[in-house]
């Protein structure tokens, strides 16, 4: 059942070679990790996708906890969403804490994994594949803030997608 889930989902939508140069992808956490086990093809090595899979998960759970708290490092102290001894009941602030930083990054509602259109910000021109529109932003607006932008949201929204995906999929082997 996890096997079937990881190569028909998880697979389908986050892994692909064309975004080796993309970050935080799954095809370049798979590079990074020197996992050359993996292919497109999960079942050829199971272990070897099972093990990538719980490494990114790991990963994203880092940064996305990082980006939360508004920490660089993991030696770090929080800037945001602090706990103040003094004033808060501890049981409060881990249950909404936890409940703000899952629902912003595990439950994203940013635009689905796969969409039909995919609209240009800057100039409207709608393209069917997200490599066609990073091209197109490449060619007709790089170096502006909306190609900065595209980017940052781009890696943002994959990187909640895949989380989401990722926490189904423990969650299955965890049951």
């Amino acid at each position: 059942m996890v096997a079937q889930f990881t190569n028909s989902v998880i697979w389908y939508f986050l892994y692909s070679t064309s975004s080796a140069r993309d970050h935080a992808t799954l095809f370049s956490a798979r590079n990074f990790l020197n996992a050359r086990g993996v292919s497109k093809e999960p079942m050829k090595n199971i272990n070897a996708a099972t093990e990538l899979l719980d490494n990114y998960t790991d990963a994203l759970i880092i940064a996305a906890t990082l980006e939360f708290f508004g920490m660089n490092t993991i030696e770090d102290q929080p800037k945001e969403h602090t706990f103040h001894m003094m004033n808060m009941d501890p049981y409060v602030y881990v249950n909404d804490t936890m409940k703000t930083l899952v629902k912003k990054f595990a439950i994203h509602e940013g635009p689905e994994l796969r969409t039909v259109q995919i609209k240009c910000d800057t100039c409207g021109k709608e393209y069917r594949r997200v490599a066609t529109l990073r091209k197109h932003i490449r060619e007709k607006h790089e170096g502006t803030m909306a190609h900065q932008s595209a980017d940052k949201d781009a890696i943002f929204n994959y990187s909640c997608g895949a989380l989401s995906l990722c926490l189904v999929l423990r969650n299955f082997v965890d049951a």
